[in-house]
């Protein structure tokens, strides 16, 4: 009768510390992430929401940094963001990192003159503030002023993988609602690239004119 007793409750125990949960906390990059149900009562790989961690927590440029964090799609979406705004800046370093960091511009020739892209170089040349718009602290009322050694960027949630990717939504200070851009891994260093962003660069809210007189 003991070891009876004995057996039904170690097996009690033992169910209760198996115990999993669905949800846990990337202390790296500050990052929620949730493991998603389908519907043949599997789980899904983990699915990201919240805010990253400064992509300039590690010293370098944006492709040495990209080398060692990029295996995180939140950081190589803020990294490739921070891309931009250096690009807009005048930085050669943020064209050349665009230019890796996006799949569809790594095997283009002189990229930034294809007609293709046209709409993102013109974004980029004309300084557009929506990359600026993504960066956690920029909104219009400060002139979507970024710290580019604070760049950080918040995951609204992560949508349907298809074709084109991992799908995260991102929010922007610019605009209502989060917007979408796409991530694939590579097979051979782990680590995310850009795959579709065209509403990355979509119009957001004008910056606020301190000095604008306003009639109400």
């Amino acid at each position: 009768m003991f070891t009876i007793l004995s057996t039904i409750l170690f097996l009690a125990c033992s169910g209760s510390d198996s115990e999993s949960t669905t949800s846990s906390k990337n202390r790296k990059n500050n990052v929620v992430f949730k493991a998603e149900q389908t519907g043949n009562n599997d789980f899904a790989p983990d699915t990201i929401e919240g805010i990253s961690e400064a992509t300039a927590r590690i010293s370098g440029t944006v492709l040495e940094r990209h080398a060692k964090l990029g295996a995180e799609p939140a950081d190589a979406i803020a990294l490739w963001i921070e891309a931009a705004i250096r690009s807009q800046n005048g930085e050669g370093e943020g064209f050349d990192a665009l230019g890796y960091m996006t799949i569809p511009l790594k095997d283009v020739t002189k990229w930034k003159s294809h007609g293709s892209n046209t709409y993102f170089v013109k974004a980029i040349n004309e300084k557009n503030p929506s990359f600026r718009s993504f960066i956690v602290g920029a909104t219009p009322e400060n002139g979507y002023k970024v710290d580019m050694e604070d760049i950080k960027i918040s995951i609204a949630y992560e949508g349907n993988k298809d074709v084109r990717g991992r799908k995260m939504m991102v929010d922007t200070t610019g605009s209502s609602m989060p917007r979408p851009i796409y991530v694939q891994k590579s097979s051979k260093s782990g680590l995310y690239f850009v795959k579709e962003y065209s509403s990355m660069y979509v119009d957001v809210r004008p910056a606020v004119d301190s000095n604008k007189e306003e009639f109400h």
